[in-house]
């Protein structure tokens, strides 16, 4: 009788201790889920993905500078063909005229 009852105990400190186990990683999923919602609401989520408040604002900052000044929808992106390169726009197709490739060349690629 003192078997059955030590492996009743037994059971009962395996249960509690996968119980705690469980409850840590339903707190850990919860808070990440939050965080998801919150950076959902402020609209930081790109295709799934969260990006920093500072790149995000960078990011901005760029696609602002290098919009197409003709269609004013499309972005000048660069295209690099050997040591050359040039801006050619997404959106109506406009681009600028090649000049000499520099590790200095900053845009959207």
């Amino acid at each position: 009788m003192n078997r059955n009852y030590d492996k009743e105990l037994e059971l009962v400190d395996k249960l509690k201790h996968e119980n705690k186990k469980l409850k840590r990683e339903i707190k850990a999923v919860r808070k990440m889920l939050d965080r998801y919602l919150v950076a959902e609401d402020k609209g930081l989520i790109d295709e799934g993905i969260i990006t920093p408040g500072k790149k995000r604002q960078k990011e901005k900052e760029i696609k602002e500078h290098w919009k197409c000044h003709d269609c004013e929808n499309g972005y000048l992106f660069i295209i690099q063909v050997g040591n050359r390169y040039f801006r050619k726009c997404n959106g109506c197709g406009k681009h600028t005229r090649s000049q000499i490739w520099d590790d200095k060349v900053e845009g959207l690629k």
